[in-house]
C-alpha cells in the first residue's frame, strides 16, 4: 500500500481508487475486510474506494517466490491440528491452480467508474 501511495502522490492522477483481485471467494467478507482494515488507515477506509472481486489462482503464472510463499503456507497449514473451517477451506483452495472470476464482482467498480 505504501508504494501504492506514494506513486499516486508523485503523479497527476486526481483520484486514488484501489482494486484487488484474488482467490477468496468475495462471500468471506469478514476475511476480505480484514485485508483492507490491515492495509488501509480508518480515514483511507472512508475517503478511498476499494473493491475487491475474486478471481482465483494460477500458480502457472505466478512468480517462484509467490509459489514458494503458497506452497510454505499450505505446508504449514497441512500440520496444523483443530483447524478452523476457514483454515480447512484455505488449505484446499490453495493446493492447485483455479478460476473463481465472473463479471458481477467487477460491476461495482464498472458503476462507480462510469458515474465519473
Amino acid at each position: 500500500m505504501a508504494k501504492a501511495r506514494s506513486m499516486f502522490e508523485k503523479s497527476n492522477a486526481k483520484e486514488f481508487i484501489i482494486f484487488a483481485t484474488g482467490g477468496t471467494p468475495n462471500a468471506a467478507k469478514e476475511a476480505i475486510d480484514e485485508v483492507w482494515t490491515r492495509n488501509l488507515t480508518a480515514e483511507e477506509l472512508e475517503s478511498i474506494p476499494h473493491y475487491y472481486m475474486q478471481a482465483g489462482i494460477c500458480y502457472e503464472r505466478m512468480s517462484f517466490a509467490d509459489k514458494a510463499l503458497m506452497k510454505m503456507a499450505a505446508s504449514m497449514l497441512s500440520k496444523k491440528k483443530d483447524k478452523t473451517d476457514f483454515e480447512e477451506g484455505f488449505a484446499q483452495a490453495i493446493q492447485k491452480s483455479y478460476d473463481i472470476t465472473d463479471r458481477k464482482y467487477a460491476e461495482p467498480l464498472i458503476r462507480y467508474l462510469a458515474e465519473r
